[in-house]
């Protein structure tokens, strides 16, 4: 339990120890009403109870029709599972503090301060993270693609703890697959 408390602290500190970004319409690091929380980001289509509570939200995929085949042997199609979308909160006495988000869709969006006017989702080019201000790091994964992670402030890259800062995932063409943030 106090391992758990200590946790809890370190996670606020963290989160409040730089400018909040609003991601899924909430201000990350702001404790709200769990009412207020589902009528800004809709009823979860499940709840993960495991170090925090998760509201999680499937990707809507819209119904399509199989065909059948005239001729020929049968088609068989693979469905991909549907992307979820997922808001961290440590459940607390005065509301649940948002801590945390893990962004797959393009259904909710990112934005900063620092950046005002500038919204990002998933499918955006990363060049657009790139144009914004304060710093940068970029690593590069082997067969392209890669995550960068970016803070308003002007640090030095190379000494800053980069867990402290959100992400963005993108593939080999420059395109955003994901938005992310979890300080633990």
């Amino acid at each position: 339990m106090i391992k758990l408390f200590l946790t809890l602290i370190v996670a606020a500190l963290a989160v409040s120890a730089r400018a909040q970004e609003t991601v899924g319409g909430l201000v990350c690091g702001q404790t709200y009403d769990y009412d207020y929380i589902i009528s800004v980001l809709g009823e979860p289509d499940y709840v993960s109870h495991d170090m925090y509570e998760f509201l999680v939200y499937k990707e809507k995929r819209p119904v399509t029709e199989s065909k059948a085949v005239v001729a020929g042997p049968p088609v068989s199609t693979v469905q991909e599972a549907p992307k979820e979308d997922s808001f961290g909160f440590a459940p607390g006495v005065d509301g649940w503090y948002y801590i945390s988000y893990f962004i797959y869709t393009d259904r909710y969006t990112f934005s900063h301060p620092a950046v005002p006017g500038v919204e990002v989702r998933v499918g955006d080019p990363i060049d657009k993270v790139r144009k914004f201000p304060g710093t940068l790091k970029d690593r590069k994964f082997d067969k392209g693609g890669g995550e960068l992670f970016w803070s308003y402030k002007q640090v030095d890259p190379n000494k800053v703890m980069w867990s402290m800062y959100p992400y963005f995932c993108y593939d080999k063409n420059g395109v955003i697959t994901s938005i992310e943030y979890y300080y633990d």
